[in-house]
């Protein structure tokens, strides 16, 4: 229809507010309330009342001309009527343009294609408004452009610079989505070499002294990645260190963590770590913020990054410009950046330019091994409930269809505090469950539910396929690096709470599904096993010696500590 989401006005306007455009084009006026509302807030502050005295330039493009009223020949300077995608290349350039509830109007490939034409059209950003679950309609008062033929979210966007915020509105809600004219650019040169294998002359491998910097001792499954990686290189004969800086414990690792043959550190906010890090061959960051300091040791510095929140462009939009600032700063520091899966390895071509090598995540399988379940139909779910990009709402919904369609099961919900829900069907909460009990709850599980948004890779699936365990999961991003959809787990695409229920369903009446599932998911679990996915590591760490030795070394330090800003935010 002509009008959207009411909730999202404050948030459009206030956006571009900031960015005090001279000129803006509204694509998709409609009835033409934006083109009023930006005279009302960029105008009349300024005391430009009269219309023969506004000097900002507002555009607009609809596609139906029967929308025409005299509301667009008042409030903006000229409207094209017509397909955009037919008028945008005799279009001028603008500093903002609002895509407000168009995109769903669009097919994935056909929206992704406008929002590349737009960018070409915008100085500043791109400003889309779209739903998250978009009602299903076909046209209105005989206008075809009206039909919903798409629904959109985070990982549609991960191939431009972008920041994503979700203004919750019922059961669904507005996303906004704020995207820069440098994204996309992924076929521009990296400032990293993609690590090539090593030359057949060079030294064989030998044991590496390696210094982690661990962020903090919050149980998280990143920080739970890095201690692993640690153990289990120190196992394989290198002197592994891990440093904490902190004023307020007195052991580096925390206690939920059991590292037996890694020496420890805890070292005060002000001191400095040159002592602690003498004569190491690495420094492995544990954060992104930490690359800024680390960079001015003469240590070569490798960051693996994992993903998080704002990598994948989820930021609170009132704090967007310094974490846009702070990211771009420290992903330009002189280090070498890994990827933890190729979908985080996009984001940081995509949007910094950093070229990052693959290297996965690992899994004890001795550990993670399949049991005979429960007798009764248990549902499992693992994760933080304070974290929105975990997707639980969906999960809990898709549960509640489930229950409600007939299905009898409980669910067990492995947490590190327990939310307040209300749910039809029996909940029972493993609340801050010892690390050593974790494969124990899985095996008594009888499929995995996995709901996320978006994740860097996402271990409760391979947990749970090392486990037996059936799995149903969204397709959010980093599961990619292991589910094979059909064969080893079901997938959907985030959010879809209908087919997600029936995933669970289909795994719950199906027994044989359930085994051949089961039988496919640990196959590939032992792909991933630690002593497969080491050594990946241990040879990227290798090449890095090598490429920052002499000149090599050098010409990384000469790199700038921070390029100009791409995205007009000065």
């Amino acid at each position: 229809m002509p009008t959207s989401y009411f909730q999202a006005i404050p948030t459009v306007l206030s956006q571009v507010i900031l960015a005090q455009p001279t000129s803006v084009l509204d694509v998709g006026v409609g009835f033409g309330k934006y083109g009023v509302l930006l005279r009302e807030v960029l105008e009349l502050p300024v005391g430009r009342y009269n219309r023969t005295m506004w000097k900002t330039r507002i555009d607009g493009v609809e596609a139906f001309a029967d929308y025409e009223n005299p509301i667009h020949h008042f409030a903006y300077d000229h409207v094209y009527y017509g397909d955009v995608r037919v008028l945008i290349d005799s279009l001028p350039e603008y500093d903002v343009v609002l895509l407000i509830d168009v995109l769903e109007h669009f097919t994935k490939l056909e929206g992704l294609t406008l929002v590349r034409q737009l960018l070409r059209k915008a100085r500043r950003f791109v400003l889309i408004s779209t739903p998250l679950y978009p009602d299903t309609q076909d046209s209105y008062l005989g206008n075809q452009f009206e039909a919903h033929k798409s629904r959109w979210h985070t990982l549609d966007f991960v191939g431009f610079d972008f920041t994503y915020s979700l203004l919750p509105i019922g059961d669904g809600g507005a996303q906004i989505v704020k995207v820069y004219p440098s994204a996309g650019d992924t076929g521009a040169d990296g400032k990293d070499e993609l690590l090539s294998t090593r030359d057949p002359g060079a030294n064989a491998p030998r044991s590496l002294s390696l210094v982690y910097i661990l962020p903090h001792q919050k149980l998280t499954g990143g920080l739970k990645m890095l201690l692993q990686q640690a153990e289990v290189l120190s196992r394989r004969g290198h002197q592994v260190r891990v440093l904490l800086k902190s004023n307020e414990v007195t052991s580096a690792v925390p206690q939920w963590a059991t590292l037996t043959q890694v020496e420890q550190h805890v070292v005060p906010p002000g001191q400095s770590l040159r002592p602690f890090i003498a004569n190491a061959d690495v420094i492995m960051a544990g954060w992104v913020e930490q690359l800024e300091e680390l960079a001015r040791y003469d240590i070569p510095v490798v960051y693996w990054e994992q993903g998080h929140e704002w990598l994948f462009g989820d930021m609170p939009l009132e704090y967007e410009p310094a974490i846009r600032r702070l990211l771009l700063h420290n992903y330009s520091q002189p280090v070498t950046l890994l990827a933890v899966s190729p979908i985080v390895s996009q984001i940081l071509q995509a949007r910094y330019h950093r070229r990052a090598e693959v290297v996965p995540n690992g899994i004890d399988v001795e550990s993670f091994y399949p049991g005979a379940g429960d007798t009764e139909p248990t549902v499992l779910l693992v994760g933080n409930p304070a974290l929105r990009f975990k997707g639980f709402d969906v999960a809990l919904r898709a549960l509640d269809r489930l229950w409600r369609s007939g299905f009898r099961f409980k669910v067990r919900w492995v947490c590190q505090q327990r939310p307040r829900v209300y749910t039809s069907f029996p909940l029972e909460y493993e609340e801050n469950p010892p690390q050593e009990r974790l494969p124990d709850i899985y095996r008594e599980a009888s499929v995995l539910l996995f709901a996320s948004w978006y994740e860097g890779f996402g271990m409760p699936p391979l947990e749970a396929m090392a486990s037996g365990v059936p799995v149903v999961t969204t397709r959010c991003g980093g599961v990619d690096s292991f589910v094979d959809p059909g064969r080893n787990a079901i997938a959907v695409e985030p959010g879809d709470v209908e087919n997600l229920a029936a995933g669970v369903g289909q795994v719950l009446g199906d027994n044989s599904l359930r085994l051949r599932m089961a039988v496919n998911g640990r196959q590939t679990a032992q792909r991933f096993a630690w002593e497969n996915v080491v050594p990946q590591l241990e040879e990227a760490l290798y090449r890095v010696i090598d490429r920052l030795s002499g000149s090599a070394r050098s010409f990384l330090r000469a790199m700038p500590a921070e390029p100009p800003a791409a995205d007009g935010e000065g």
